[in-house]
C-alpha cells in the first residue's frame, strides 16, 4: 500500500496484488513430479481431509434455548460454540461437550444476571 497526502487529508491507495507467474512444467521447483509440488499436493489433501471431518460432523443443538454449533476437530476433540452467549467448550465426546456448553451457558447467564447486565435473549424461547 502507498500513502499520498492531499489537502491535509491522508488517502491510502491499495495496490493491485501481484500475480504469480504460471508454471510452465518444463523445469523449476514447482514442475510436475517435483518433490515440492508433491509435498504441496499432500498438504492440501490432508487439509481437505480435516475440513471434511469437521464439515460432516457439524451439527446444531438447542441448549437452554440457545443455538449451539457442534463439530469434531481434526484431532478428534469435540467443540461446541454458542455465539449468542459467547462461549465455547471442548471435550472428548459429543455428549460431554454438549454437557459442558450447557453448564457454561448457565454460568454465563447467571453471572450476567447477578451483575445486573443484560442477558442475551434466547434464540428459541423456552420459558426458563
Amino acid at each position: 500500500m502507498s500513502a499520498r497526502r492531499t489537502d491535509d487529508a491522508a488517502t491510502v491507495e491499495a495496490q493491485a496484488p501481484s500475480r504469480r507467474p504460471r508454471v510452465s512444467g518444463k523445469s523449476g521447483a514447482s514442475a510436475p513430479g517435483s518433490p515440492v509440488l508433491e509435498e504441496r499436493v499432500k498438504d492440501l489433501e490432508e487439509q481437505l481431509e480435516e475440513f471434511e471431518t469437521a464439515f460432516f460432523s457439524l451439527g446444531v443443538a438447542l441448549v437452554h434455548g440457545y443455538f449451539v454449533k457442534v463439530w469434531e476437530d481434526p484431532s478428534g476433540e469435540w467443540i461446541a460454540h454458542c455465539p449468542t452467549v459467547r462461549c465455547v467448550a471442548q471435550e472428548d465426546t459429543r455428549e460431554a461437550v454438549l454437557q459442558a456448553i450447557a453448564d457454561d451457558i448457565e454460568d454465563v447467564v447467571q453471572a450476567l444476571d447477578d451483575l445486573g447486565r443484560t442477558v442475551p435473549r434466547e434464540d428459541v424461547p423456552c420459558g426458563r
